[in-house]
């Protein structure tokens, strides 16, 4: 399980703890559970911060189900928005089905909120969402003069997402290096920085005013080591993830 070695990534406040249950109720990248034998693929599936419980079920049918059924000790390994989150002990759960509870469709497990959780984020990996609002933009101007705008959709310390509305055939490829791009990230600042194409695909967003519209997506990484950058990073990624959990 987690390194415990690394007290500053233990968690103990509930408020914090149901943060991060919360976060894996919303966007889980995976998450198991076990009672001391093979891990089963779970999902939580509500978080009552008040009552400091949550509720989970296993994949599967009656015999997942079983088999975490009186169990005296949990244990819970997952990972959400590129952050590592462990709860190595949670003490029992209960049954909760249709018949005590009308608001759910299927058999459930009820637990406390463990004691303590284990939270690391890995920042290299995980992408801050920039996008809205739209205003946050990337403009790269390519060898034959022509400047091309992109909105910035995501960031990490190792690379950008961007979008475009223009026709693939026209941006730039995978394996094409975009030399002195600025983002514009507004209020937080701006930068300016080399990137590599990493790989595109189409994403169709609805627009309240236009319906559908049809994107190209172009995957980034940035170029060439720079300590200046990685600073800025670190302080811009830290600010969007703060600014999303206050919504």
């Amino acid at each position: 399980m987690s390194d415990s070695t690394n007290p500053e990534f233990w968690m103990t406040d509930p408020l914090a703890i149901g943060s991060a249950l919360n976060e894996l109720l919303r966007s889980a990248e995976h998450l198991a559970v076990t009672r001391g034998v093979e891990p089963l693929p779970a999902v939580i599936v509500s978080v009552d911060i008040r009552r400091r419980t949550f509720r989970f079920r296993p994949y599967g049918g009656q015999r997942e189900f079983d088999q975490l059924k009186d169990a005296p000790e949990l244990q819970f390994r997952g990972a959400a928005y590129g952050a590592q989150i462990d709860f190595p002990v949670v003490n029992g759960s209960r049954p909760i089905t249709p018949d005590m509870d009308d608001s759910i469709e299927q058999a459930v497990f009820e637990c406390d909120f463990p004691l303590r959780l284990y939270r690391l984020q890995r920042r290299e990996y995980f992408r801050a969402r920039v996008a809205p609002p739209n205003t946050r933009v990337a403009v790269w101007t390519s060898p034959a003069g022509g400047a091309i705008r992109f909105r910035i959709q995501d960031v990490s310390l190792s690379g950008v997402g961007l979008r475009s509305p223009l026709q693939a055939d026209v941006l730039p490829k995978p394996g094409d290096e975009l030399r002195d791009v600025v983002l514009d990230f507004n209020e937080l600042g701006t930068l300016r920085a080399d990137i590599r194409v990493i790989a595109t695909r189409m994403v169709t967003e609805f627009d309240m005013r236009q319906g559908n519209m049809d994107f190209v997506n172009l995957g980034c990484e940035f170029q060439n080591e720079d300590p200046r950058r990685e600073t800025f990073l670190q302080r811009l990624v830290y600010q969007l993830e703060q600014a999303s959990r206050a919504v």
